[in-house]
Parts: structure tokens; sequence; C-alpha cells
């Protein structure tokens, strides 16, 4: 029984972050096709990079760390994701890029298909979703040119602590 209700208000949680993001969007029409799912504890693998692009996620809580996997079998970090942002929306029809949970990750889960058809339905989200990829587009072009004038130790050091570690 708690846990029902422990994910009735996760369910609930999920459909109010939308419905911020969608201003003309109520909570019924939203409830279809958005599932709640715990999609990660610390560690596993959320998409594969090369994998059919068939659902996203709005993170709900945790962080996620995107990453290319590179051909000497090392990763290259991508970014990381949190609360608010979305996983998965892909350039074509697979995934650019793989993720994993660095912490338990829960998120509002979207077959694609029924988001296509929502963002035809609702303008608003479409705009919304282009702002923000261009935000992070701009930020992900700033970081770049950053990068590209310090020194390796100036890089580390640009990182600040990673995710999990605490501060003193």
């Amino acid at each position: 029984r708690q846990i029902l209700l422990f994910r009735v208000l996760l369910t609930i949680i999920c459909a109010v972050i939308m419905a911020l993001i969608i201003y003309t969007l109520t909570l019924d029409k939203l409830h279809p096709i958005a599932l709640l799912k715990l999609i990660g504890a610390p560690n596993r693998t959320i998409i594969d990079e090369g994998d059919p692009a068939q659902v996203l996620f709005n993170i709900t809580a945790g962080t996620v760390r995107t990453y290319r996997a590179l051909p000497d079998g090392r990763r290259q970090i991508v970014g990381f994701l949190g609360p608010g942002d979305f996983l998965g929306i892909a350039p074509g029809e697979r995934y650019s890029v793989s993720a994993d949970a660095i912490t338990p990750v829960e998120a509002c889960r979207f077959p694609k298909r029924e988001f296509d058809a929502l963002l035809k339905a609702f303008p608003k989200l479409e705009e919304r979703l282009f702002q923000k990829t261009s935000n992070e587009l701009a930020l992900a072009q700033e970081h770049l040119l950053t990068l590209g004038r310090k020194t390796a130790a100036e890089r580390l050091e640009a990182q600040g602590p990673r995710a999990g570690e605490e501060v003193d």
C-alpha cells in the first residue's frame, strides 16, 4: 500500500514538472503518455550510443552522466544531467551518446512517438525545448572555447568537485 502511495506521489511530481514546462497542458492530458520510471541505480546504463532512440526521459531526481565511447575503450564525458533535464533527445533515429546513472535516478519516460505527437499538439512545449537546447548548445560552445585556452591542470581545476564528492 505504501509503495502504491509512493508511486502515485512520484507520478504527480512528474506531471507537475511537465506542467511547468507546458503552460497550457493539463495534468489529465499528460498522464496517459508520461510514465514515471525508476531508471537507474548508480553506474547503471540508461541508454546506449547507437541504440534506436525510441524513448526519452525527463529527469525528476538524481544525476546522469552522458558520454561517447572512444575506439580505445575509454569514455569521453559529454555532460551531466539533473532534475528538469531531458535525456534521449536524439538528432536522428539513434542515440548519439550513452548515459549512466551517477546517483539513483528517477525520470518520466516518454515513448518518442507519443512525445512527437505532444509537440505537435502543444507548440509552446516545442518552443521551450528549442530554447533549452539552444541555450545548452551555446553553453557547450563557450565551454569548448574556455577549455581550449587552458592548460591540462587548469582544465582539471575548472571541473570542480565530482558529483557526489564532498567539498571541504
